[in-house]
């Protein structure tokens, strides 16, 4: 169960009902001797927000603030749903599947008033991989691994959900595959997605095609003795390789060599429109074609590993009238993170990267840092906290936008006993977040300004029979 609390008391929220996120998940195993092979879940979410208020000044006035709790400005939102959940995964098969089904009821407010409801929405997805190559290479000390995956979701125009953090109006199908050849690693992934699933009468149907493909590249293991296998990342259909999500690489086996791994990634969009009706003007559907590339490089040392990061970006836009509103962009990150004790470490990154119209010239310039700690202590006891802050402005100045946000989690686990030779686990977990948004803007001589902070309490109990 969590709360969050937008600008005001009381600070754990528990009192503000329109705030809120709650689940709870029940599971069962259809074989106990067999955990795993196939397992039945069943989820129940509820969420409510409000959205933040906006205070406008003109020059030369004060400002106007809305006081938190007096119920001006608020616009809440809620949901409610119910999700069924299958696993798959028989001992000894190369094929394994997920696939799960959700019906949601969203209420939104409507801007020509009241109430807009989405009643039973749905929403699914089915998701399977099979290992279609599983062997050591010759004299076996390296491998080769190929693995497919297949994947097709869809949610209602109208579903939503708060708690699960979706949205709908998407039926989207991706192909993938990833492998390993020698020290070599790869992933492939075509998405191939539409929205406007239900047809409605006087919208677009886009369709938006993405290939991404990734090659690891281990110098450190090419240039020195042979080190155990590392095992490739799965690549998800929605990662965007200009974020900084995209720069993570996978770990290497520490071995004190100066040679380091290298990520290259290049993914390609391609967005246009499959119909539009004949009372809709082609110049107000968009159409764009975009190409980002990354290189990244990663060196372990001791207790040290670093790592540094390239992007490169260029957007294409082909909607009609708007040919000439290009984009390119290019970023950099680089990331510390220091193992202090077998129990404690210790990471710090910092990223910034610049977006330029090719026609107006005009830039968008975005700054980050990261700072995190990790302390496992016995017996069980696991803290974590972590720190950001974001901040990005226009080279004109005629925008800012600054957050921070700090997160600490402590949690225990226990192991308790449940019958002759039996423990369960049992996992607690309670964490404290603080997310503090400002915006400033000018136009037209008037002054926006707005700020949102929000506290999140959340606390986890989980365990496994």
């Amino acid at each position: 169960y969590a709360t969050a609390l937008l600008g005001g008391n009381p600070l754990l929220g528990f009192g503000e009902v329109e705030r809120r996120v709650s689940a709870l998940t029940v599971g069962w195993e259809a074989i106990p001797d067999q955990p795993g092979v196939l397992r039945i879940e069943t989820t129940g979410l509820s969420g409510a927000v409000e959205r933040s208020r906006i205070n406008v000044i003109a020059p030369d006035d004060g400002i106007a603030p809305v006081a938190p709790g007096s119920g001006s400005g608020r616009s809440p939102e809620r949901s409610n749903g119910l999700g069924l959940r299958i696993l798959w995964a028989p001992i000894n098969s190369i094929y394994k599947m997920e696939a799960a089904f959700a019906k949601s009821t969203s209420v939104q407010p409507n801007p020509l008033g009241g109430e807009l409801v989405q009643s039973a929405r749905t929403a699914y997805f089915v998701d399977g991989t099979a290992k279609v190559i599983d062997q050591p290479a010759d004299g076996g000390a390296s491998t080769r691994r190929l693995q497919l995956r297949l994947r097709h979701e869809y949610a209602d125009s109208g579903f939503r959900s708060i708690a699960g953090g979706m949205a709908g109006d998407v039926q989207r199908t991706l192909l993938g595959a990833e492998g390993v050849f020698g020290v070599f690693t790869g992933q492939f992934s075509h998405t191939n997605g539409r929205n406007n699933v239900n047809r409605i009468q006087g919208l677009p149907v886009l369709e938006t095609v993405s290939n991404i493909l990734n090659v690891g590249v281990p110098l450190s293991r090419l240039m020195a003795d042979p080190a155990p296998e590392a095992q490739p990342q799965p690549q998800t259909q929605s990662q965007d390789v200009s974020s900084s999500s995209a720069l993570a690489l996978q770990p290497p086996t520490p071995s004190g060599s100066w040679w380091p791994t290298l990520q290259l990634g290049v993914q390609h969009n391609k967005q246009h429109a499959v119909h539009i009706p004949a009372s809709l003007a082609a110049a107000l559907v968009p159409a764009a074609s975009s190409i980002n590339a990354t290189l990244n490089a990663q060196w372990t040392r001791n207790a040290w590993t670093w790592s540094g990061g390239f992007t490169y970006g260029v957007k294409d836009n082909r909607q009609e009238g708007s040919e000439n509103q290009d984009q390119r962009a290019r970023g950099v990150q680089v990331q510390v993170q220091w193992q202090a004790t077998p129990t404690l470490s210790t990471n710090m990154g910092l990223r910034r990267s610049r977006a330029t119209a090719t026609d107006t010239q005009i830039s968008q310039i975005q700054t980050g840092t990261d700072l995190g700690l990790s302390w496992l202590l016995d017996p069980g006891w696991t803290i974590t906290a972590q720190h950001g802050t974001n901040a990005d402005h226009d080279s004109v100045y005629s925008q800012q936008n600054s957050g921070r946000n700090w997160q600490l989690q402590a949690g225990k686990t226990w192991k308790l006993p449940l019958g002759p030779g039996k423990l369960v686990p049992v996992q607690l977990s309670a964490r404290l977040q603080q997310q503090v948004d400002r915006n400033n803007s000018v136009l037209g001589g008037v002054a926006t300004e707005s700020e949102q902070v929000s506290r999140t309490v959340s606390l986890i109990l989980s365990t496994k029979f």
